[in-house]
């Protein structure tokens, strides 16, 4: 895959793979890798002393970008629901989410985008250019046609989702998918 890399630990005992330390990002060279996997072994081991571990996944260090997500579940009044904001580690500090009944229209989901806070953050600030706003809308309408098409997903976060700088696209960097056994 090129360096540099980032690593994930693969466990089902790592909800929040960061929160275990299960993420090393800006990995460069081998010997980095090398240490790396058992870096993330040790501290999922620390974290819970019988954790399955079923190894590193290791993939191309994204590029920069704005970190936001996308999440949804079956709601049983509601059927399929999508959620959307801001992501990475800061979905549970600010809380900053939209949700929308599946499947989502692209103008509803920008106006929903729009009153966000974060939405200010990803229009650029203090120099940094703007996010591909419409990318991240149609990833959103993807996934919410996917929800409503396929209701044996039970939950669904694709987070974080990098969105890089207008035009250059978004980027699911992990995701976590709970399908019900029928």
């Amino acid at each position: 895959v090129g360096l540099p890399v980032v690593m994930k630990v693969i466990s089902p005992d790592a909800l929040h793979k960061s929160d275990v330390g299960g993420v090393l990002l800006n990995l460069s060279d081998n010997e980095e890798v090398a240490e790396g996997f058992e870096i993330i072994r040790s501290n999922l081991q620390s974290f819970k002393k019988n954790a399955h571990f079923g190894g590193v996944r290791i993939q191309p260090m994204a590029p920069e970008g704005y970190d936001m997500f996308i999440g949804g579940k079956q709601d049983p009044s509601f059927g399929p629901v999508i959620f959307f904001g801001m992501g990475g580690i800061f979905i549970e500090v600010f809380k900053d989410t939209a949700n929308m009944i599946c499947p989502a229209e692209p103008d509803n989901i920008r106006k929903k985008l729009k009153n966000l806070k974060s939405f200010q953050v990803l229009q650029g600030t203090r120099g940094k250019a703007a996010g591909d706003i419409e990318s991240f809308i149609d990833l959103v309408v993807r996934v919410s046609i996917l929800l409503a098409d396929f209701p044996g997903i039970r939950e669904l976060d694709i987070n974080p989702v990098r969105v890089f700088s207008e035009g250059k696209g978004s980027l699911a960097l992990d995701a976590r998918v709970r399908i019900a056994i029928q």
